[in-house]
């Protein structure tokens, strides 16, 4: 009895011994065992798009935890993920690593394709007339693949009228490698340029009463295009329109000529008004003694306010004032009236006795009779 419950244990033993003894060597054996990987066959891939090795396997099985990395193209420090720069098709090696330390790589087939355009910006611009224009100031160009391609944009400036100011539109476009295009378009402001300097012809003239003046200005740069505003510092003295300075008043004023914030100035001084002409009611007048005759002068223009002088050539003849002619003496003179640079004149004769005018012998009516008498006469020539 106790041998059999001996071999009984014994033969436990050899179990348990053998069963240990396998489980050993079923644990060496998965130990060094690589993982088991699978990967797709192939992927696509836009060209500086990241590819993550994630995206390439399908199942990892292994010893522990397995670390994922992959190699070809542009690779990232870790090897988790890589780009591509060119449009082409590439092997990207993934290999899977266990705690152990144990490998399995496969391989898959990437094709880089490039169907992205440039990124084209430009932003509206300006420039003064004349000046040179960098029509690429506002203007970037970047490809995700091929990086700046700035130096590769074309400008179409058709529509730019270089002479003259306003805002005109501008077209850029940019191919990539792949000849993918990118267009965008920006609007150009060609502004006339600020005035430096502004000269008037005159700067300090003398007006006489109604006359005018046209004064002229000069702006620097010469292809300065704004608009030359007038003003008078009293349009009571004199005002301006377009540079034609006109007389206002007696007085003086100031007129100035601004272009943008530079300005010029001329000192105008209005004098009283001229008289153009003086014309006397008479021109010849006869003076009986001891009589007076008024002359009257008439002046222009009709604002002239200055006075008329009168002069007599000979006062033993007649005196003259304020138009007033008053016989002197027997004979002839010649009386003036003058207004300023303007003068008429009437000759006077001043005679020695006063002048009777005879009555004239008056018409008699004639009667019913001596009307039949002329008529009998001039019937039969009789009396």
């Amino acid at each position: 009895m106790r041998r059999s419950v001996q071999r009984l244990l014994l033969g436990l033993a050899a179990v348990v011994l053998l069963a240990a003894v396998c489980f050993c060597a079923w644990g060496w054996y998965q130990d060094s065992q690589p993982p088991v990987l699978e990967c797709v066959t192939d992927a696509e891939v836009e060209c500086g798009e990241t590819l993550t090795v994630y995206s390439l396997v399908r199942s990892v099985t292994g010893n522990g935890a397995v670390t994922l990395t992959l190699s070809g193209g542009e690779a990232a420090e870790d090897g988790k993920s890589t780009v591509f720069t060119a449009a082409d098709t590439y092997t990207v090696t993934v290999t899977a690593t266990d705690e152990d330390g144990h490998q399995t790589e496969c391989q898959v087939s990437v094709l880089a394709r490039d169907t992205i355009a440039p990124v084209l910006k430009a932003t509206a611009f300006s420039v003064c007339l004349g000046e040179d224009i960098d029509y690429l100031s506002t203007v970037t160009a970047v490809d995700a693949v091929e990086g700046d391609l700035l130096s590769q944009v074309q400008v179409n400036a058709s529509q730019v009228d270089t002479e003259n100011t306003g805002t005109y539109l501008v077209q850029y476009s940019v191919s990539d490698s792949a000849g993918n295009t990118a267009q965008t378009t920006a609007y150009l402001t060609i502004l006339a340029p600020s005035a430096s300097a502004v000269t008037l012809s005159e700067t300090e003239y003398t007006l006489p009463g109604n006359g005018s003046v046209q004064l002229t200005v000069t702006v620097e740069p010469e292809n300065w295009q704004g608009t030359v505003t007038w003003s008078s510092s009293d349009e009571t003295i004199a005002i301006v329109y377009g540079g034609l300075v006109s007389w206002v008043g007696e007085g003086e004023a100031v007129i100035t000529a601004a272009a943008g914030d530079v300005t010029a100035q001329c000192a105008i001084r209005c004098t009283e008004v001229a008289a153009t002409s003086v014309a006397l009611n008479y021109h010849k007048a006869i003076l009986a003694a001891n009589t007076s005759v008024t002359l009257t002068a008439q002046t222009l223009p009709s604002n002239y306010s200055g006075g008329v002088v009168w002069r007599s050539s000979d006062e033993t003849v007649a005196t003259v004032k304020n138009g007033v002619l008053t016989w002197v003496g027997e004979g002839t003179c010649t009386v003036t009236a003058t207004a300023g640079d303007a003068v008429d004149s009437c000759a006077v004769t001043c005679q020695a006795v006063p002048v009777v005018v005879q009555p004239e012998e008056t018409e008699k009516t004639p009667s019913l009779v001596d009307t039949i008498k002329e008529a009998i006469q001039s019937l039969f020539g009789g009396t």
